[in-house]
């Protein structure tokens, strides 16, 4: 039976299929299951339904499994592109060393705290140098 222990897999390979095949073979279960509208032709359609469900988790497993390297595709590209963006990064902090404020227009870098008084005092020195 499905449980805590078994998983949706187990259940389905083991116990499901067994019921299923159990209850149409067997007269005495299948006498037993008329009572609860259970007839002939119901039951027959016990390994359909299987087939499906079974048909429905391999897809599911393979929608995960597909999902997973997906992932790890991005995460690759995420790492490669961060990696690009942090050279650049360098590259511009001492291309822009003496201009940080040129950093702060390419959206680069946002200056705040004592960095953003430190830019302005330095702009205000060129702007107010004759």
């Amino acid at each position: 039976m499905y449980g805590a222990k078994n998983t949706l897999a187990e259940f389905m390979e083991g116990g499901a299929k067994t019921l299923i095949e159990n209850a149409a073979a067997d007269p005495a279960v299948a006498a037993t299951l008329a009572g609860f509208g259970y007839d002939a032709a119901r039951l027959a359609e016990g390994p359909r339904l299987w087939e499906e469900a079974e048909a429905y988790s391999r897809k599911m497993t393979s929608d995960r499994a597909e999902m997973r390297g997906a992932a790890k595709d991005f995460e690759l590209a995420w790492a490669a592109a961060n990696s690009a963006y942090i050279k650049t990064l360098k590259v511009a902090r001492v291309a822009f060393y003496e201009n940080p404020q040129e950093l702060e227009k390419l959206g680069v870098m946002v200056l705040n705290g004592p960095r953003r008084a430190a830019a302005k005092k330095a702009a205000d020195k060129v702007v107010a140098a004759p």
